[in-house]
C-alpha cells in the first residue's frame, strides 16, 4: 500500500459526525466508562462497528488490526469474507466498494486459528479454538476492542425498511426480559416540519436540523430543514431481530438478550416508515 493510499484511508476514518449522512450521529468519547470488547469465534461473526470512525471496505484492514489483541487483520480475516446486509462484500481477491457507518454492524468470516494457521508455529499462541496451553504465554479470547480507552457516546444509526445490520452499542448487557424495552426506548421516527433554521456562524446553539435547504456564492445564507419526531412503538416497526446463530428476539418470544458491540439482524416492518421520514437507533440515548 504507498503512501498516498495510507493518508486517504486514514483520512476517511478521521471523518467525524459533520460529515455522516442523515440519520447518523456521534457524540464524544466518554472516558470514564471501560472499552466495549467484542468476542469473536471461528466461522461466522456479526461484528459491530463501536469505533466512531466510518469503515470503508478497501481498508478494513486499518481499524481491524488496530483493535485485534496480538493479531493482524490478514491474521484472522485473510482467507475469510466480510460482507453488509446488501451482500456487498470484501475478500481478499476483491473487495465492492460500500461504507459501514458507526452503529452499523457488517457479517464477517473468521477463517483462520492463529493457533496454527497464522502463526506458523502452534505453540506461539494461546487461543480459544486451539486451547493448547504453550510456552507461559496467558490464556487470550480473540477479540476485537475499538476505543483503546472509553467508548463512544451518541452512535445514532439510521434503520431501512427490511433488513438492517445494526450494532448493540449500550454499555451494559441487556437481560432478553428486557429486550423490547430496550428497542422501544432506542429507537426515534423524524419527519420534516414546516420550519427551517439557518446554518452559518450566527446560528443559535442548540438548533439541529438535517440537510441544506439554499447555498449559493451571493451572501444568501445556508438552511436546514428541521425534524419533529412522532411517538411509534417497537410492536408496530419491528418483526424479527436474530443473532448470527440464528436464536432471534420477536414480541411473542425471545431467545437473546444484547451483547455491546455485538451485531444484530433486525428487520423493519414495510410501509411504516414516511416517504420524508428518518427512522433511527441509538441504544446510547437514556444512558
Amino acid at each position: 500500500m504507498t503512501n498516498a493510499h495510507i493518508q486517504q484511508a486514514i483520512d476517511w476514518h478521521n471523518e467525524k459526525a459533520a460529515n455522516l449522512p442523515a440519520g447518523y450521529s456521534l457524540g464524544v468519547l466518554d472516558t470514564s466508562k471501560p472499552p466495549i470488547i467484542t468476542e469473536l469465534s471461528k466461522g461466522w461473526n456479526l461484528i459491530g462497528n463501536t469505533s466512531g470512525q466510518i469503515w470503508k471496505s478497501n481498508y478494513f484492514n486499518i481499524p481491524f488490526t488496530g483493535a485485534l489483541n496480538m493479531y493482524t487483520f490478514d491474521d484472522i480475516f485473510g482467507n475469510g469474507i466480510i460482507k453488509n446486509v446488501q451482500g456487498q462484500f470484501w475478500n481478499s481477491q476483491f473487495s465492492h466498494t460500500f461504507a459501514v457507518y458507526p452503529g452499523q454492524a457488517v457479517m464477517a468470516y473468521v477463517s483462520n486459528d492463529p493457533a496454527s494457521d497464522a502463526a506458523g508455529d502452534p505453540d506461539y499462541f494461546h487461543y480459544k479454538i486451539n486451547p493448547a496451553p504453550v510456552k507461559n504465554w496467558p490464556a487470550m479470547n480473540l477479540s476485537l476492542q475499538f476505543q483503546r480507552a472509553g467508548v463512544q457516546s451518541g452512535i445514532e444509526c439510521r434503520l431501512y425498511e427490511g433488513w438492517n445490520f445494526i450494532t448493540y452499542t449500550g454499555h451494559e448487557p441487556v437481560d432478553i426480559s428486557n429486550v423490547t424495552d430496550v428497542l422501544q426506548n432506542a429507537m426515534q421516527l423524524s419527519i420534516p416540519s414546516d420550519s427551517y433554521v439557518p446554518i452559518g456562524p450566527d446560528v443559535i446553539e442548540g438548533l439541529t436540523g438535517i440537510g441544506y435547504n439554499q447555498n449559493n456564492d451571493e451572501g444568501v445564507d445556508s438552511f436546514a430543514q428541521t425534524f419533529e419526531t412522532i411517538d411509534i412503538t417497537a410492536s408496530d416497526m419491528l418483526t424479527v431481530m436474530k443473532e448470527v446463530n440464528g436464536m432471534f428476539w420477536s414480541h411473542e418470544f425471545s431467545m437473546i438478550g444484547l451483547t455491546p458491540g455485538r451485531g444484530y439482524l433486525l428487520f423493519v416492518n414495510n410501509n411504516t416508515i414516511p416517504e420524508d421520514g428518518i427512522l433511527t437507533i441509538n441504544f446510547q440515548r437514556n444512558e
